[in-house]
C-alpha cells in the first residue's frame, strides 16, 4: 500500500469522547484509575479540561451491561448531548445553597425510585414499593405510567416543587370544600403533626429507597458528567449548585447501595473552594487525572495500532499492553519525523508536541494531543494530494505539517476554551495579538491602557486559567508573564521579552 493510502487508514480517534463511543473501548488506556472506578474504590474524579473524564464516563456507560452482572447499574444523571439538564437552574438567581441540595436530594431520589418502579423483581411488595413512589406521585415527580424520565422536565418540576414548598407545608382547604395540593415532602425531618398529615423527609425516603436495593442485592451508580458547562452562565450559580452537590454526596456516604459518581474539571473544583470549603477533607475516594510523557505515548500508539496496515507497516505483533516503553517509542518515530525542528539542542517530536500544546500549568491532555495528530494527518494528505510531499522513505509524515497544525490547534483552543468559556477576559488577551510573549507588569499595563494594579488583578485571573504562566527572572530581578505556546500562534504572538534588564 503506498503512502497516502496507508495515512488514510490511520485514524487517531476524536478529541471529545461523546463523538466516539463506538470506538472508544478498543483504544481506551485501562489506567489503575480506571480500575479503580471499575471496582467501585474511586467517586470523584477531577481533572483537566480533555484530561480523559468523560472518556472514564462513556466507558463506564459502555460497560453498563457487564457491570449488571456483578449487581451494578449504571444510571446517568445527564444528557450526553445538547442543552444540559442543569442549566435551567441558572435562570433563578433567587435559589439558595439549601434549596440546591434539597433539588439533588429530589433529583437522585426520583432517578433511584424510577429504577426500583422499572425492576421489581417481587423481592418486596407492593406496599414496601409504594411508601417509596406514592410520595413521588402525589409530588407529581414520577409518573405512574411512564416508563421513561424525561431528565430535563424532571428538573424542571423539582425546581417547581421547590418553589412551592417555599411558600407553604400545610394543608389548605378551599372555600368549595377541596383541597389545594401541597408539597409533603419534606428537606428536614418533619414534626409530629406533619405526619398524621402524610408528611415524610427526602432522607426517610432515601433510607427506604437504600433498604429496597439492599433486599435486591442491587447498587446503583449515578453518574453526573457535564458540570463544566451547566452552569456556563452564572459562576455564582455554579458555585452554589456545584458545592450543594459535593454535600449531598457526603449526606450519601451512609447509603450502601446508592453511590454518587462525580466528574469534574479541577479548575472548578479550584474555583468553588477558594476562600474554605470544610468537607473538601471528607472526600477521600477521589483522584486526579494527570498525563506525563509515557501515558500520553501510550494513548497515541493505542490509537495507531487500531489499524491493521498500520501494524503491518510498524511490524508490529504484539497487542500494546504487551509492548515495553522503548518499543513504543520506536513505533512512534518509525511513523513520525525525530525532529519538528531542526537542531542538537531542538526537542524531539514527541516533546515537541506535548510541549507545545500544554498550558501554563504545564498539563497537555489528550484532547489537543488528538486535535494535532487529526490536523498532522490532514495536512500531509494535502501536500501529497498536490504533489508537494517530500516523506523520508522509512516515515509517514514530514516534520513541515505540525507547525501548521498547531496554529489550528491554537484557534481552537483559544476560541472554543478560553474565550467561550471566560468571555470577561476576552478583550484583554485580544490585546496582546502580535505582542511578545514575555511581558510584564509595566508592558502589560501600558498594552491595557490600566493601572499596574488592575493589571496585577488581571495577571491573576490568567494565571488561575493557564493562560499565562507567572516567572522570576534573576537576570532582570523582575517577577513577569509568559504566553504558552499553545495560544501563541492564535494571537500572532512574537517570541521574545517585552521589557528591558535594569541597568
Amino acid at each position: 500500500m503506498e503512502k497516502k493510502e496507508l495515512i488514510k487508514t490511520l485514524d487517531f480517534g476524536q478529541p471529545v469522547a461523546e463523538d466516539e463511543k463506538e470506538k472508544l473501548v478498543s483504544y481506551f488506556v485501562e489506567t489503575d484509575n480506571w480500575r479503580r472506578m471499575y471496582n467501585g474504590e474511586i467517586d470523584v474524579v477531577y481533572g483537566a479540561k480533555g484530561s480523559g473524564k468523560s472518556a472514564m464516563y462513556a466507558l463506564l456507560l459502555s460497560k453498563a451491561k457487564e457491570m449488571e452482572q456483578q449487581g451494578v447499574h449504571i444510571i446517568p444523571c445527564e444528557d450526553p448531548r445538547g442543552t444540559p439538564v442543569f442549566k435551567q437552574l441558572s435562570e433563578n438567581d433567587s435559589i439558595t445553597e439549601v434549596d440546591l441540595r434539597f433539588l439533588w436530594k429530589l433529583y437522585f431520589l426520583t432517578l433511584t425510585a424510577g429504577f426500583l418502579k422499572n425492576n421489581n423483581n417481587d423481592k418486596f411488595t407492593t406496599r414496601e414499593l409504594n411508601s417509596v413512589l406514592k410520595p413521588l406521585y402525589d409530588a407529581q415527580l414520577l409518573e405512574p405510567d411512564n416508563q421513561h424520565l424525561n431528565l430535563r422536565t424532571l428538573v424542571k418540576s423539582i425546581s417547581d416543587y421547590i418553589k412551592r414548598f417555599r411558600i407553604s407545608t400545610d394543608v389548605k382547604i378551599n372555600p368549595d370544600g377541596s383541597t389545594t395540593f401541597t408539597p409533603k415532602i419534606t428537606v428536614d425531618e418533619p414534626s409530629r403533626e406533619q405526619k398524621k398529615k402524610g408528611f415524610i423527609s427526602v432522607e426517610s425516603l432515601l433510607e427506604k429507597t437504600n433498604e429496597l436495593l439492599q433486599k435486591i442485592n442491587v447498587k446503583l451508580w449515578l453518574l453526573i458528567d457535564r458540570l463544566d458547562v451547566a452552569f456556563i452562565d452564572s459562576l455564582e450559580m455554579e458555585k452554589k449548585a456545584i458545592r450543594a452537590l459535593f454535600r449531598t454526596y457526603l449526606d450519601f456516604k451512609k447509603y450502601e447501595s446508592i453511590s454518587l459518581k462525580i466528574f469534574i474539571r479541577d479548575d472548578i473544583w479550584k474555583r468553588i473552594t477558594d476562600g474554605g470549603f470544610r468537607e473538601a477533607s471528607h472526600i477521600t475516594k477521589a483522584i486526579s487525572i494527570k498525563w506525563d510523557k509515557d501515558s500520553l505515548l501510550n494513548l497515541i500508539i493505542f490509537r495507531i495500532l487500531d489499524n491493521e496496515s498500520i501494524r503491518e507497516f510498524c511490524q508490529c505483533n504484539k497487542t500494546v499492553d504487551k509492548l515495553t516503553i522503548d518499543e513504543q517509542r520506536k513505533i512512534f518515530y518509525s511513523i513520525f519525523p525525530d525532529q519538528v525542528e531542526k537542531g542538537r539542542n531542538k526537542p524531539k517530536t514527541l516533546d515537541w508536541i506535548i510541549s507545545r500544546v500544554s498550558d501554563a500549568t504545564e498539563n497537555a491532555t489528550p484532547r489537543e494531543i488528538i486535535q494535532l495528530l487529526i490536523k498532522v494527518k490532514e495536512n500531509q494528505l494535502k501536500r501529497l494530494e498536490i504533489g508537494n510531499g517530500h516523506i523520508d522513505s522509512d516515515k509517514l509524515f514530514e516534520s513541515v505539517v505540525f507547525p501548521s497544525a498547531l496554529k489550528d490547534v491554537s484557534k481552537i483552543r483559544l476560541e472554543q476554551t478560553i474565550y467561550t468559556e471566560y468571555n470577561d477576559l476576552k478583550k484583554w488577551i485580544e490585546k496582546l495579538e502580535g505582542q511578545k510573549v514575555e511581558q510584564n507588569l509595566d508592558t502589560l499595563s501600558a498594552i491595557w491602557s490600566i493601572s499596574k494594579n488592575k493589571a496585577e488583578e488581571i495577571c491573576k485571573k490568567l494565571v488561575e486559567i493557564g493562560f499565562l504562566k507567572k516567572q522570576f527572572s534573576k537576570e532582570h530581578g523582575i517577577y513577569y508573564y509568559s504566553v504558552p505556546f499553545i495560544y501563541r500562534d492564535a494571537l500572532s504572538m512574537v517570541r521574545g521579552k517585552a521589557f528591558k534588564a535594569f541597568k
